[in-house]
């Protein structure tokens, strides 16, 4: 009960002063906030477990060749069979591949991804069946026929839980596969923990592999993905060396792909493989949203040192009537509570808000951002940042409201009688440590602005606006020959180009900044390689003649393919990027010119002449320039991305285009539907999240630092005002005056300045890595920052200097 009278008069002790306490909670409802957005998303996406068994066993395994620009590769059957063969660091090993699949059978027509696995993928995720069962070893065999498990989420949804699926067909009339099992609940299938050549954002059905020995040692179909599950007591760094050695062995027996160059087997952990792209980032995120939240800390407590300041009469008679030292801070402490529960309250309405707009505006590329939420952790942490602020801001200010002698607070005396302090003071000391670490995240905003205007420059090389993509697919069972190819291609081009608003139509494989890549060693009649220079590693491109002026890709010399070139009696003929020539003819004529590989993993395989010269597309990111590339001509349409170039708005030609798709063949699955300007923004999307969350930052830490200055300012002009009338009585000038309380300001914010200088040389090199074409110690952006700082700080001093210097003299001192 004592408890509670305590919080009621605390309230009402508060309610007394609503200017001052609508502040307090403002300014921490700012601060804890901030950080409790944050905090949400970070354990949302890097500190919730995934939903696997054993998953911190669980890796991924990835083919690297550094010598050829080579950071990240799917692998072939033929590696799975040797690692699983020599490897004894995995407890399971699982290959599979996977893609877009059309269903027709026991229900309408429906896109979904599918996967195709060994049996040991269910064993390495530790997936149960929650109806009939999941592979066996049985359904590994050459000889067995492919069947089918179903995600729970899909059986639900379009068989709507009949148990009766179960030794049923689901596909299409060309292709069928039986079901066998559906998957429990709460284990999801998708592409970030997956990430396949056929690239979907989740799947939901799982066909088995069956293959023959023979189809296992493929080397040549690098499509596949591996993951695995260490054995209890190996971790990842002797899994690491194990790979190492087994690279370096394969290499030695000449089985390796890449023939001379060193290509190894990267083992990273599945959470890595999910968040690994963002954890620098978010951390980063969280790192700023915590100075914010030392600011608003920083700024109470300053707040609150005013505040007890100015009652120290009050607390002087409750001290007078026998109140102990302990019992006026205990009081105080319950006062500072209850504002840090309302800031609190405030903080978690705006972080909820905050979480509700980043899951839906929040990049698609952003890993696991349906999971962020305010959950129980997320308020724990809020109430925890509460309370710590109650007792460091609250306690410490308490304790020098009442470090006073008793008689002194009877009295109720002013601290100094002076308009400004000689010594900065502990105010003092606290708005300097607020200017500086506003500088910090000032500066780093500045930093990731100029950083992203880096990027927003960069040219991909290819004209995005106007442009519509679609992936094509064709059923794993169609067995069309090219003649059949290039007629359907003919008629989808001719009748696509016929649409109201549309300009011109080609097709690519792989398209920029879309899924799947085409690679490998390349020979050039005429190029002898140093001994010590690695194979040359080039991107394939198979693109119709029309995909150039489609894309607007501008071409440097020479000429751009045409019908004639896709024709099965043609020539050979290859068209090759500016990088690629000026790597092998700098300065000199490519034309005419021939190169070829001996890469079996191709479609085309044989030597084709140079015909023309285009200009160097970013295919992988705005951020690398990737590889030299060679284009082929191709008049098919096999797994292949579509491209319509519009005078109208792309997305109008959605339903029009996926028509004539449909009409021509309704097993061609469409997915990836989208236009070339949001692939284009997809790529700065999360370069532009955390930019817009570090200028939010950068900016309430500027609006609580000049709070903070202000506030000492003012509070000194207040607290001094007969020295003010006294002096101007006297024949002090206006400007005088104003001199007077803006040096002092200008004090207080050059240190805040200088020490913010100095912190943020060693602070911004954590943030290095988020930067593009921006040093850490950029002088345009730090100067830019101390002129924007200092420019506020001047006007936080210039309000209550002005105030100063229009004090009456004559009332001032008749007041005192």
């Amino acid at each position: 009960m004592s408890v509670f009278i305590s919080l009621k008069h605390a309230a009402r002790a508060s309610w007394r002063a609503p200017a001052s306490s609508a502040i307090v909670i403002v300014v921490l409802g700012l601060g804890i906030g901030a950080t409790t957005a944050i905090f949400s998303v970070v354990n949302s996406v890097l500190l919730t477990p995934l939903p696997y068994q054993d998953w911190d066993r669980i890796v991924a395994l990835w083919q690297r060749a550094p010598e050829s620009s080579v950071s990240r590769d799917w692998l072939s059957p033929g590696q799975y069979s040797e690692i699983l063969e020599q490897s004894s660091s995995f407890e399971e090993l699982a290959l599979f591949f996977g893609g877009p699949i059309l269903l027709t059978l026991q229900g309408p027509a429906e896109e979904v991804g599918f996967l195709v696995a060994r049996a040991s993928f269910f064993r390495v995720l530790g997936a149960k069946a929650q109806l009939g069962r999941l592979f066996t070893v049985g359904d590994d065999q050459g000889d067995a026929p492919m069947v089918a498990v179903l995600s729970h989420e899909l059986w639900q949804r379009r068989y709507g839980g009949d148990p009766g699926i179960l030794g049923k067909s689901v596909g299409t009339d060309a292709y069928s596969f039986e079901v066998v099992g559906i998957l429990e609940p709460g284990l999801p299938l998708d592409g970030e923990a997956f990430p396949v050549g056929g690239g979907m954002n989740r799947y939901d059905i799982v066909l088995s592999m069956p293959r023959t020995v023979d189809r296992m040692n493929d080397w040549e179909n690098e499509a596949h993905n591996i993951i695995g599950k260490l054995r209890h007591g190996v971790n990842e760094a002797q899994a690491q060396a194990e790979m190492d050695v087994i690279s370096r062995r394969l290499e030695q027996q000449g089985l390796q792909q890449l023939k001379g160059a060193s290509v190894y087997v990267d083992v990273v952990p599945l959470m890595d493989q999910v968040v690994g792209g963002v954890r620098a980032g978010l951390w980063m995120l969280l790192g700023a949203a915590s100075l914010l939240l030392l600011i608003a800390c920083m700024n109470v407590t300053n707040l609150l040192l005013a505040r007890g300041v100015s009652r120290r009469r009050e607390l002087g008679i409750y001290a007078a009537i026998g109140a102990g030292r302990a019992r006026i801070v205990t009081h105080l402490l319950m006062e500072n509570a209850v504002l840090a529960f309302a800031g609190c309250a405030l903080g978690v309405c705006l972080a909820w808000c905050t979480v509700a707009i980043v899951r839906r505006v929040g990049p698609v590329n952003l890993p696991r951002l349906q999971l962020i939420e305010v959950d129980a952790e997320t308020l724990t942490f809020a109430i925890l940042a509460a309370l710590g602020t109650a007792v460091l801001s609250g306690g410490w200010s308490a304790s020098r409201v009442v470090s006073v002698d008793a008689s002194e607070l009877v009295k109720g005396l002013r601290s100094t009688n002076r308009v400004l302090p000689k010594r900065i003071g502990t105010s003092g000391v606290i708005v300097i440590a607020q200017v500086s670490v506003a500088f910090v995240l000032l500066l780093g905003a500045g930093l990731l602005v100029r950083s992203y205007a880096r990027l927003l420059a960069i040219d991909p090389g290819f004209a995005a606006e106007g442009r519509l993509t679609l992936r094509l697919q064709e059923p794993p069972a169609r067995d069309r020959s090219p003649e059949e190819g290039r007629a359907v291609a003919a008629e989808l081009f001719g009748r696509v180009s016929e649409l109201t608003g549309v300009r011109s139509v080609a097709a690519a494989t792989p398209l920029p900044f879309g899924q799947g890549a085409i690679w490998g060693p390349i020979e050039v009649d005429g190029y002898v390689a140093p001994s010590d220079e690695p194979p040359v590693i080039a991107d394939r491109r198979f693109v119709s003649p029309e995909y150039f002026e489609t894309m607007g890709i501008r071409l440097v010399a020479g000429r751009l393919f045409d019908e004639r070139d896709t024709r099965p009696d043609a020539p050979p003929v290859r068209i090759i990027d500016r990088l690629f020539a000026e790597h092998f003819w700098p300065g000199q004529n490519a034309m005419g010119k021939w190169i070829g590989s001996e890469n079996a993993r191709f479609r085309e395989n044989r030597r084709g002449m140079i015909v023309g010269i285009v200009e160097h597309v970013r295919h992988y990111g705005l951020e690398s320039d990737g590889r030299m590339t060679m284009y082929l001509p191709d008049g098919e349409i096999n797994r292949t991305y579509l491209i319509v170039r519009a005078d109208v708005d792309p997305d109008i030609l959605v339903k029009p285009v996926t028509e004539v798709v449909r009409s021509i063949d309704p097993q061609i699955v469409i997915t990836d539907v989208r236009t070339m300007e949001g692939r284009l923004s997809d790529a700065r999307a999360q370069r532009r999240l955390g930019l817009l969350i570090m200028q939010s930052f950068a900016g309430i830490a500027l609006v609580l630092g000049a709070i903070g200055l202000y506030g000492v300012v003012a509070h000194g002009v207040s607290d001094g005002t007969p020295e003010i009338g006294l002096r101007m009585a006297l024949g002090a000038s206006v400007r005088n005056i104003l001199r007077l309380v803006l040096s002092y300001g200008a004090l207080i914010a050059s240190l805040g300045l200088a020490i913010g200088f100095f912190g943020s040389l060693m602070v911004t090199r954590l943030i290095e890595s988020r930067l593009y074409g921006v040093s850490p110690a950029d002088p345009v952006t730090y100067f830019g920052t101390a002129l924007v700082l200092g420019a506020v700080c001047i006007l936080a001093c210039w309000i209550p200097a002005r105030r100063a210097a229009r004090v009456d003299p004559a009332t001032a001192l008749r007041n005192e």
